[in-house]
């Protein structure tokens, strides 16, 4: 009796959310191997050109984007991407692509953006695959073209060295689809091509965040087995994807470290600041949903928000609606649990009990991003079965596509040059010490002086007056300006409170050569190559002043 209400409960739930239990693909056998899946996107041919075109379109203004944050060192002035045969040697997807690219097109970022545009139309074809494997044609094609123009995918697209992102999600997806593969054939050969992918795609991207891949793996194949007839009994199918998981996790223990070696002596990291893990986690969750649901203060740092005690409660009272939902849902409806629970563990790497990251970043949410669209896209259908309108799904959809849109387009612009990025970046978080911060370097760069030592002040004002790396850039500013006492003030405060910051040494000897004092100079030059040995800058100084007193 209670099996039979049980089913009643669970029939009554599928039956609310739109009859979405079999796909007629699924039924079909459409998606028995990989030359059916080529067939069921050759015979939506007309929808793929659709997304490509759409993609290609609101990303266009995006290729003529300059270098910008990460790009500078990582590509732009990174003497590695010079040798093609060392980057090989990496197995390093990114950089591989980086040495090719300058290899061929030397520092031109257009081809290195019109990559990661072709890489975003990739996984986009992978998710509409996906989505039609767990759902069917018609949640597939609004996800896929919500998450094709998602505003929340500009910063990993737009953003040169934020593509791991992108690959990363593709070995997924790619990843997903070969595992269903086998769930809907019981051919062993789509297991182990699961297995291949996720080891290819641990080589070759090398990204913290496919640590998460099995678990959401897992959610994926609760969504599956909840909606059709199990066609593999066996309870051990993850044993091998696990074992290769540990394998991982072994793997990155010594990164992970190294990380957490760095944030602790990094002069730019603001470890001090950190919240406390109790409201950080619920602050994570609450940020990321909210960021997904409404990407309208898009910001490359998105930090520095004052948190009173009432926004704490709001922050575990939003995170334990989520889970609680989570929990409800899971046998009624298991489609909306899964897809939940889905954005939450692709995040995983930011739960980490010790900060390694940023709390919460677009960049990070790519994956997540694509249960977030699915969500949408049924939420829309149900809203059109219940108002018995069928085009009532695509219409609002398609009003959210043109929202989103022109939200990327803008988004771009943002992106296409340094200046404009941090410009945004301190309008949209003006608590960001580190935006106001590089934006001073920006005004450096371009000799503007003064505005450089506004940003400076400001940045230092945030962090609490202990910002050595702005302190620094703030002397530099008023040594352009002419104010060396001012600027000898602030290196050799520096030079007290942080003795281990090169910059400020070698800073000092600028000073010391403006007041003429030759031998001051090369001593802290001299400090400079004690702290950083392969200084090109104080060995050229240095070999200039030893030149001219030999004169």
């Amino acid at each position: 009796m209670k099996n039979a209400k049980a089913k009643r409960k669970l029939d009554k739930g599928l039956n609310r959310v739109g009859e979405i239990k079999a796909p007629e693909a699924a039924q079909s056998g459409e998606f028995n191997s990989i030359s059916n899946v080529l067939r069921y996107l050759l015979s939506n041919y007309k929808f793929i050109l659709l997304v490509v075109l759409a993609a290609l379109g609101i990303y266009f203004n995006s290729l003529k984007g300059e270098f910008v944050a990460d790009d500078i060192l990582g590509f732009k002035e990174n003497v590695e991407v010079r040798d093609l045969k060392a980057s090989l040697k990496t197995l390093n997807l990114q950089k591989v692509i980086y040495a090719m690219s300058f290899r061929f097109f030397d520092l031109n970022p257009v081809p290195l953006h019109l990559t990661h545009v072709l890489f975003h139309i990739l996984a986009v074809i992978l998710v509409f695959v996906l989505v039609s494997m767990l759902f069917d044609k018609k949640t597939a094609k609004l996800s896929s073209l919500l998450f094709a123009v998602s505003p929340i995918n500009t910063e990993a697209v737009s953003w040169i060295s934020a593509s791991i992102y992108i690959t990363n999600a593709m070995g997924f997806l790619f990843m997903a689809v070969l595992y269903l593969l086998f769930r809907n054939t019981n051919k062993i050969r789509y297991f182990l091509g699961t297995v291949v992918v996720y080891g290819i795609t641990l080589v070759l991207v090398n990204n913290s965040f496919s640590v998460m891949f099995i678990p959401l793996l897992i959610i994926i194949d609760q969504i599956y087995n909840y909606q059709f007839e199990k066609k593999v009994s066996s309870r051990f199918r993850f044993i091998p994807l696990i074992f290769v998981m540990l394998i991982h996790i072994f793997l990155i223990v010594r990164p992970y470290s190294a990380r957490i070696d760095y944030l602790q002596g990094s002069f730019e990291a603001n470890i001090e600041g950190s919240a406390p893990y109790f409201e950080r986690v619920p602050y994570e969750i609450y940020s990321n949903f909210k960021l997904l649901s409404f990407p309208l203060g898009l910001s490359i740092f998105h930090e520095g928000d004052v948190v009173t005690d009432f926004d704490v409660f709001v922050f575990w009272a939003f995170t334990v609606v989520v889970f609680g939902l989570i929990l409800y849902l899971w046998e009624i409806y298991r489609e909306v649990s899964g897809l939940l629970l889905f954005v939450v563990v692709s995040l995983g790497p930011t739960f980490s009990p010790v900060q390694t990251s940023s709390y919460f970043t677009e960049r990070y949410l790519y994956l997540g991003n694509v249960a977030f669209c699915s969500l949408v896209a049924l939420f829309f259908i149900w809203i059109s079965k219940k108002a018995r309108f069928d085009s009532l799904a695509m219409i609002l959809g398609g009003i959210l596509v043109i929202l989103y849109s022109t939200k990327v387009i803008f988004r771009n612009r943002e992106w296409s040059t340094p200046e404009n990025l941090w410009k945004s970046a301190v309008r949209v978080v003006p608590n960001s010490s580190r935006a106001h911060k590089l934006l001073g370097e920006t005004y450096l760069t371009k000799k503007d002086y003064e505005g450089a030592s506004d940003e400076f002040k400001k940045a230092i004002e945030l962090r609490g007056g202990v910002y050595p790396d702005a302190y620094n850039n703030l002397g530099l500013s008023y040594l352009r300006l002419g104010k060396v006492n001012e600027a000898e003030k602030i290196f050799m405060g520096n030079i007290n409170n942080y003795p281990l910051m090169w910059q400020s040494y070698y800073n000092m000897s600028e000073v010391e050569l403006v007041k003429g004092r030759v031998s001051w100079a090369q001593s802290y030059l001299l400090k400079v190559l004690e702290l950083d040995p392969q200084n090109k800058d104080a060995k050229r100084v240095l070999e200039s002043l030893s030149d001219a007193k030999e004169e």
